[in-house]
C-alpha cells in the first residue's frame, strides 16, 4: 500500500511541529510521522508469524513551488535537490528520483538511545 502524510500551511503555523513533534526520543513528544511508524511496527511485530513487511519512506518539501528530498546527503546543494512530479496511468504520481529509506534505518537512528522505543521484530 501507498500512504500519504500531509501537511498544508503558511509559514510558522506549526507543520513541523505537528508531522515531527519536539522530543522523538520520548513517546509524547513524536510527531505524526513517528507515531505512525509506532503504529506500523507494532502491527507488523504482532503479525509477524503470518506476514512480512517492509516499510519504505520518502520525506518531500514543497517550499515556494520547489520540490525537495529531505533525505538527501546535506553536502547536496540546493539547486541540485530539486525533484519533478511525474504522473503515470499505470501508478498516478510520483516523485521517481526522491530518496527512499527503509524506516527500520530511519527508526533506529531516531530511537537508539531511547529507553521508551520499541524495535521491530520484522
Amino acid at each position: 500500500y501507498n500512504v500519504c502524510i500531509f501537511a498544508y500551511g503558511q509559514t510558522g503555523s506549526g507543520k513541523t511541529h505537528t508531522m515531527s513533534g519536539t522530543n522523538v526520543q520520548k513517546l509524547e513528544g513524536r510527531g505524526i510521522n513517528y507515531r505512525a511508524l509506532d503504529d506500523l511496527f507494532a502491527i507488523a511485530a504482532e503479525r509477524s508469524a503470518e506476514w512480512t513487511y517492509t516499510i519504505n519512506v520518502q520525506m518531500l518539501e514543497i517550499y515556494n513551488e520547489v520540490l525537495r528530498d529531505l533525505l538527501v546527503d546535506s553536502s547536496v546543494p540546493k539547486k541540485e535537490n530539486r525533484l519533478d512530479i511525474r504522473m503515470t496511468e499505470r501508478s498516478g504520481n510520483n516523485v521517481p528520483d526522491a530518496t527512499q529509506v527503509s524506516t527500520q534505518l530511519v527508526y533506529h537512528n531516531a530511537c537508539s538511545n531511547a529507553s521508551d522505543c520499541v524495535t521491530p521484530q520484522v
